[in-house]
């Protein structure tokens, strides 16, 4: 599979990325070589040491907009859909980031704003900080119906985990919110509540442990597909047809397992 990269001059004229120091100019093609699809590159500490430019290259580029930085590492290329128009992309494996940006009119990377987060489709994503302060302010600001309910059962999360000693600002707590809905929360905090083991030292630890059980039973993830292990992509890996070294390939697919679902009926 091709895998050619463009960069448009459009871009790379401009005197903001022409006054940058050569390492950071070069650093900027180096990342955008070996982004994927969609402009995701996944180790850019490594590719510094690899092409030997430094640190301050690529703050350089960060605080220009040249890349933007996620808080687990991972970097997007800000200007990527107008280097890159391409009709066919192979599918990328950073859905969870993808889904916190959004595309502007001039097609650059945008992150989306905590009210955006909020609508998409309910999924509070990592760049939001799921605190009352945060809630509170968003939810001065929303005043229709599906959003009113959006963040109400936040508003209740967040109160819930609080009562029980869990904070919503920990890793935990962080976790529970993004991925468990109101319902599943009551229900583990019931649970928990009911079935205390005999000489439990640690209350918050049962009352997590039951939250996620119950997210896991009304989501059949306990019925993981053993191929994919529920996240509905595998990994393929071919030999290379433009190079005839033995040179591989790799892309992710639908598991033909559980045909994407990522659990077995």
């Amino acid at each position: 599979m091709r895998q050619r990269r463009m960069f448009d001059l459009a871009i790379v004229d401009q005197d903001l990325f022409q006054t940058m120091s050569l390492g950071s100019k070069y650093l900027y093609f180096e990342l955008g070589l070996r982004a994927d699809d969609y402009g995701f590159v996944a180790n850019p500490k490594a590719i510094i040491k690899m092409v030997g430019t430094a640190e301050n290259d690529f703050e350089t580029l960060a605080e220009r907009g040249y890349v933007k930085i996620f808080r687990n590492g991972l970097i997007v290329i800000t200007h990527w859909n107008i280097n890159n128009t391409l009709t066919k992309k192979r599918p990328t494996i950073f859905l969870d980031e993808l889904n916190q940006l959004k595309i502007t009119v001039s097609k650059k990377y945008e992150f989306k704003s905590k009210e955006e987060l909020l609508l998409n489709s309910g999924d509070v994503t990592e760049n939001l900080d799921v605190n009352d302060e945060i809630i509170e302010t968003v939810a001065k600001d929303i005043t229709n119906d599906k959003k009113s309910v959006i963040v109400g059962d936040m508003l209740k999360c967040v109160e819930l985990l609080n009562a029980v000693g869990i904070s919503a600002t920990s890793a935990k707590g962080r976790k529970l919110g993004k991925e468990c809905t109101l319902e599943e929360i009551q229900d583990g905090i019931q649970y928990a509540k009911a079935h205390i083991p005999n000489n439990c030292k640690n209350m918050e630890g049962w009352i997590i442990s039951c939250i996620e059980q119950q997210h896991a039973k009304k989501n059949n993830l306990n019925k993981q597909c053993p191929d994919c292990h529920g996240s509905g992509k595998i990994q393929i890996i071919e030999d290379d047809p433009d190079k005839d070294d033995g040179s591989k390939v790799w892309y992710m697919s639908s598991c033909p397992k559980c045909k994407g679902n990522g659990f077995m009926k």
